[in-house]
């Protein structure tokens, strides 16, 4: 019995040894890093959800402030946090072939119409579809599109302009979800999604499906982030397969009615039919039309709505602020008498206040790379041998500790669209402010993004006057439940109608 004790207790101690050994990769490199828990790393709490990812990331950042990177564990694969913003830099533009992969491995074979999507390839593949998509986000390519965005537009002001401004207040981020849906939905594949008119509709249960946060999409996202062997080996989907054969169905329904019908109606879907006529059925199919359908709804639809959300929260929690956009929405109007894709797109203030409403509120808190091909970083403190950056390694741009750093953004925690006048865009330091992230990865979609959100945002101001509501947890806190930026408790606000002079 001794004997079996003493051998339980060796057999434990190889293995705490073996589990152990792995965390010293740091510490042998030169490279400090936070204690590691020897089973999670430095993710424990983020697997508890008492923590996110990005504020686990954040607060590593903020402990080591003399450095120009951070090691970590990623459960037990070592991983770095960027601080210089010279590093950003050289990994998302001057080195990107060496840190082109983004660190999310999808399985082609289980979750195929997302495996294929930009985001998640790389190489040759990537440097394709990249080159295939491009030319339907360009800004000739979206102006076309703004009528149809501006019909959501009016949808979008006709609900407002029923709710009870009494009531409990309005959730903005459900609401520009709402609006989000339609746009997406009507830019996309010309559907009338109905959001402000259904609560439900299988259009919108879909997508929901695949695009909307909830507790079991977290989970999936922890394990594809933190866990990825096991994310594979439990064939966890982004995209479910009910999910996956509704936009199926729509895509080739869609276009078959319009072949059958001789329509031409200047959408994405159209963009992608284009396509298929240039390269033919055999090289680009309406399984690979699908594929970017759903990434369209990925980028147009969540990260918009996040954007959205907060942006109409800072217009209610900085009045003086919102009385400054009305005045240039109504100054627009009286000269140009309707919106456009581009008398927004040019709007002084309303860019400044988007921009300092993106660099407080960014939808993602960071960006995961993973090194692609070996390379060399400088000493994290400026003195010592340069470190190898092995292939395989993830590598962390901690958007929102950039965002609120002092040294970069002085008082970063007031909101302030002056940071983005003309003039002091200039003083701004590169690779410090990363909303879209940027290189040659940068978000493809974003005028879309923009075009939308700024459209709502000026039909929004023309119309209302926006209050916070007692409901909303002031001043705001990140939600760590939630996979994108949110607000603890939710964003809730009071839109009354304007009362003109």
């Amino acid at each position: 019995m001794y004997v079996l004790y003493v051998l339980s207790l060796v057999f434990l101690g190889c293995i705490y040894y073996f589990l152990k050994r792995n965390y010293e990769y740091w510490e042998k490199r030169g490279v400090p890093n936070p204690p590691a828990s020897v089973i999670f790393g430095n993710l424990g709490e983020s697997l508890t959800f008492t923590k996110s990812l990005g504020q686990i990331y954040h607060e590593i950042y903020k402990q080591y402030t003399n450095l120009s990177y951070v090691g970590f564990y990623k459960m037990r694969t070592p991983g770095i946090v960027l601080r210089d913003p010279d590093l950003v830099k050289e990994v998302l533009v001057k080195s990107f072939n060496h840190f082109q992969a983004n660190d999310l491995k999808i399985d082609d074979a289980n979750d195929p119409l997302v495996a294929k999507n930009p985001f998640f390839v790389h190489g040759d593949k990537w440097k394709n579809n990249r080159s295939l998509l491009s030319p339907s986000f360009t800004s000739k390519q979206i102006k076309p599109l703004f009528p149809l965005m501006e019909e959501v537009c009016h949808k979008l002001v006709n609900y407002l302009e029923t709710r009870d401004p009494e009531k409990s207040g309005i959730d903005a981020k459900e609401l520009a979800q709402r609006f989000t849906m339609d746009v997406v939905a009507s830019c996309a594949v010309g559907l009338e999604a109905d959001s402000f008119k259904y609560e439900n509709t299988e259009f919108r249960t879909m997508a929901e499906r695949i695009l909307s946060p909830s507790f079991f999409t977290n989970i999936k996202l922890f394990f594809l982030f933190a866990m990825p062997s096991l994310a594979l080996f439990l064939k966890l989907k982004f995209v479910p397969d009910d999910a996956a054969n509704y936009f199926r169905k729509i895509v080739n329904q869609t276009m078959n009615y319009r072949k059958e019908n001789g329509i031409i109606r200047q959408d994405f879907l159209n963009n992608m039919q284009n396509i298929k006529l240039t390269l033919g059925e055999e090289n680009f199919t309406n399984e690979d039309i699908t594929i970017h359908l759903v990434g369209f709804f990925m980028d147009g639809f969540e990260t918009s709505s996040v954007v959205l959300s907060h942006a109409l929260y800072e217009l209610a929690a900085n009045p003086h602020y919102q009385q400054k956009l009305q005045d240039e929405i109504d100054e627009t109007l009286e000269t140009n008498q309707k919106f456009d894709y581009y008398t927004l797109r040019d709007l002084d203030f309303l860019n400044r206040f988007l921009e300092e409403s993106l660099r407080m509120h960014p939808a993602d808190m960071f960006i995961a790379k993973l090194c692609t091909e070996e390379f060399e970083f400088p000493s994290p403190t400026g003195t010592g041998p340069n470190v190898k950056i092995e292939p395989k390694t993830p590598v962390i741009i901690p958007i929102h500790s950039l965002h609120y750093d002092p040294q970069y953004y002085p008082d970063p925690d007031r909101f302030d669209p002056d940071r983005f006048t003309k003039e002091n865009k200039a003083k701004i330091v590169k690779g410090t402010y990363l909303p879209f992230s940027d290189g040659p990865r940068i978000c493809l979609g974003q005028k879309f993004a923009l075009g939308q959100i700024r459209a709502a945002i000026a039909h929004i101001v023309s119309n209302f006057d926006i209050r916070v509501n007692k409901r909303t947890i002031q001043p705001l806190q990140i939600d760590p439940t939630s996979s994108l930026v949110a607000a603890k408790g939710g964003i809730w606000l009071d839109f009354y109608k304007r009362q003109r002079h």
